[in-house]
């Protein structure tokens, strides 16, 4: 992978409290060294903030029908709120190169939108409007058409929500013999 993808490629590590976490790190840092990989420092985040975790566990169970109770669960730790830069360096201050690598791959991500005016369509405008006035023509009309058209489309109950009115339900032309 490293060869394949040159300069951007990283070893990640997050310290979310998880065992298995814990004992990957001390090879995939030795692996790092050893391959001159850079190493880069992530966090998993699920939550805003490290008090609102009992929250997003009760939503977790709530998500996948479990209980808080229940040994074998999904679950995540209280470690995986979205860390402040300050906090991120705390957490890896052993290893300073792995936050500064988040920002070489922020900047390498970092994408600027060029402004530009929109771009409409262009509208004939025959009696004198302009384009927005034009637009705004052709808009009032469409509705104008499309109301009447609905006028004799049959309406739904607004008191129940269900069924059709009364006024559409007995007209003899859609009645069934049953009730004409």
């Amino acid at each position: 992978m490293q060869r394949v993808f040159g300069d951007r490629f990283y070893v990640e590590l997050q310290r979310h409290g998880l065992p298995r976490q814990a004992a990957a790190e001390p090879g995939l840092v030795h692996w790092a060294y050893e391959n001159d990989a850079p190493l880069v420092a992530t966090n998993d985040a699920y939550f805003a903030k490290p008090e609102t975790y009992e929250a997003h566990d009760a939503l977790l169970c709530i998500s996948d029908g479990a209980f808080v109770g229940q040994d074998e669960r999904r679950r995540v730790t209280p470690e995986h709120w979205f860390k402040p830069a300050a906090d991120m360096r705390k957490l890896f201050a052993d290893l300073p190169e792995a936050c500064d690598n988040t920002l070489d791959i922020a900047r390498r991500c970092a994408f600027m939108v060029h402004k530009r005016d929109p771009i409409l369509p262009s509208f004939p405008t025959g009696d004198g409007r302009s384009e927005p006035e034009e637009l705004t023509h052709q808009a009032k009309e469409g509705l104008r058409k499309r109301l009447a058209a609905c006028r004799n489309w049959p309406r739904r109950n607004r008191n129940t929500g269900t069924g059709w009115t009364s006024s559409w339900a007995s007209s003899s032309r859609w009645a069934s013999p049953a009730t004409s």
